[in-house]
């Protein structure tokens, strides 16, 4: 459906949790637009090694419809034969072109592109 980078700042340390990024400019056949600033991001690192992501953030489209992004990741560095990195989205549009959205389940992959940048690759897909 969409894919959207993320560029990564410094996590921000809180207990044993950490997390802060910001999003750009997502994009693809259905949906077009720009991530607003603000949002949360929150990251939890468990006992076994896994890692859970929290996101919640708006996303302006092209047509400046406001809709809230909440993902859910759960990333597995272990996993064999390598990274698993997946996700749940849950979109909440306003009435009009897009709120088909809050009629259908996402789910997503999440791929580092470091070293080359410090940021994230997020593809999203609409189950069927």
């Amino acid at each position: 459906m969409a894919h959207e980078q993320r560029r990564l700042h410094q996590p921000l340390q809180v207990g044993q949790q950490q997390g802060d990024c910001r999003l750009r400019h997502p994009h693809g056949p259905r949906l077009r637009g720009t991530v607003l600033p603000g949002g949360a991001d929150r990251q939890l690192l468990r006992a076994d090694g896994v890692k859970e992501l929290d996101a919640l953030y708006e996303l302006q489209t092209d047509d400046g419809a406001v809709i809230t992004v909440r993902n859910r990741v759960l990333i597995d560095e272990s996993a064999t034969p390598g990274r698993y990195a997946r996700s749940v989205l849950q979109l909440s549009a306003p009435a009009g072109p897009h709120d088909w959205l809050n009629r259908r389940v996402f789910v997503g992959t999440l791929h580092s592109l470091r070293p080359a940048r410090a940021a994230v690759c997020i593809r999203v897909y609409e189950l069927a």
